[in-house]
């Protein structure tokens, strides 16, 4: 392994998600299905999602006795489109992060840390307001087993971000083979992607050495299937580009259809602090308090919301403040755990929800005096919603300047904004 990767490797991730989404979409064949589509719906908390076709590593098929892709069901095999179910009358952005965890790529996993919340203010900005999907996996860790492909599935597709996020944070390196390959057959066949023309499906995948060492699949026959699929491949290559080249990094971006990138150590994304920062993170507790939690895991969830304060807070105040953003749009969208969320939704009824999984101070309340409080939290929330969105707006111009400051040219967002015009609206997002 090398040592002393620089954070610049996942930053290049997330930015490279960030810069796709400020004006792009996708490309590829429109209408093909993943392998793993199932009938999840894209609002479901994530202790309610369809996971039922991870399998526990411990009980995973070993590497030697697995289907190569090759000899997986094909496209006209799978269960057509118009069966399927998936997010009814909206676009979908789904989202895959596949995360190098072997010893040498700690920086990688801290920079996500610190940049996930950008992603999702990002995409917020896409019109129409699609629904966002993200999915973890990380590969290359001795922990997970060989059995495994050394491979885990931390999550599978979710639109809670906080538990996406609590995922992250519990993420750890331990020295493995990384087998690229097998961390995007994973992503394709183990997770259930939705059904649509209107998806725009993204896979990255960042590491440090080789991405031809899986002897059981190959990069172009698991980059075919995934263009198959519309669903682009991206990669990131933590080292020399002519490096990552001979490594097979470019051809995994070639055949995947996305873009290649190999990170100068030299280089990096800033966090730039603000004079909003603060203040942000400040009323980003605020909103807190116009949660109601509801159901058997709304207490859980409440708590796991705090501690995404607190986990973003402790990386920094600029990583605290793009929550606040994200808090404060509607992709942060907790309708499972929440009755302000919930009520949204014209067809949720709150007299439907038994009294043992109200809130301690809902229970006393007849039916007029639930909606009266409900309401009450949500005008709340709204106050402080738009209080955040003007901050944001007023840090979006401070960071937009300090950006300008920085030298011109040969910058990692220059490539990335060039190659993603060339794919633009394939998907008819604007923005």
């Amino acid at each position: 392994m090398k040592k002393n990767v620089s954070s610049l490797a996942i930053s290049a991730v997330l930015l490279l998600c960030i810069m796709f989404f400020n004006g792009t979409t996708g490309c590829g064949k429109d209408g093909g299905t993943p392998p793993a589509a199932v009938s999840a719906s894209p609002s479901s908390p994530a202790s309610q999602q369809v996971t039922s076709q991870q399998t526990p590593a411990s009980q995973q098929t070993p590497a030697s006795q697995q289907t190569p892709v090759s000899q997986q069901t094909p496209v006209s095999q799978q269960t057509p489109v118009s069966q399927q179910t998936g997010n009814k009358g909206g676009k979908t952005v789904e989202l895959v992060i596949c995360l190098d965890t072997s010893n040498s790529m700690d920086q990688l996993i801290a920079s996500t840390k610190q940049k996930l919340w950008d992603i999702v203010n990002t995409v917020s900005t896409l019109k129409p307001t699609p629904t966002l999907r993200v999915a973890l996996l990380s590969y290359g860790n001795t922990g997970y087993g060989q059995q495994t492909g050394w491979v885990r599935i931390d999550t599978d597709f979710t639109t809670d971000l906080d538990t996406v996020n609590e995922k992250l944070f519990a993420l750890s390196t331990n020295g493995g083979s990384e087998y690229v390959a097998r961390v995007l057959s994973d992503s394709l066949h183990k997770l259930s992607w939705q059904k649509g023309k209107d998806s725009l499906r993204l896979i990255y995948v960042a590491g440090n050495e080789s991405a031809n060492q899986d002897k059981q699949i190959t990069i172009k026959s698991v980059c075919q299937e995934a263009r198959q699929y519309d669903t682009i491949i991206n990669a990131i290559f933590c080292g020399d580009q002519l490096q990552g080249t001979n490594q097979g990094w470019r051809e995994v971006a070639t055949l995947g259809g996305g873009s290649y990138f190999a990170i100068d150590q030299a280089r990096g994304v800033a966090v730039i602090k603000t004079p909003y920062d603060e203040k942000l993170a400040s009323l980003s507790g605020e909103l807190n308090n116009t949660y109601i939690a509801y159901g058997v895991e709304g207490g859980k969830a409440q708590a796991r919301q705090a501690a995404q304060d607190g986990n973003a807070a402790g990386m920094s105040m600029y990583a605290a403040a793009s929550r606040a953003e994200a808090k404060s749009s509607k992709l942060y969208d907790n309708k499972g755990w929440d009755l302000v969320d919930a009520k949204k939704d014209k067809s949720f009824k709150l007299e439907s929800v038994q009294k043992e999984q109200l809130p301690p101070q809902m229970q006393a309340m007849n039916t007029r005096e639930q909606e009266e409080y409900v309401k009450k939290m949500a005008d709340k929330r709204s106050q402080i919603q738009k209080e955040i969105q003007d901050l944001s707006a007023q840090r979006k111009d401070f960071l937009r300047k300090a950006e300008k400051e920085k030298p011109a040219g040969g910058t990692l967002d220059s490539a990335i904004t060039q190659s993603i015009n060339e794919q633009a609206s394939k998907k008819g997002f604007t923005n």
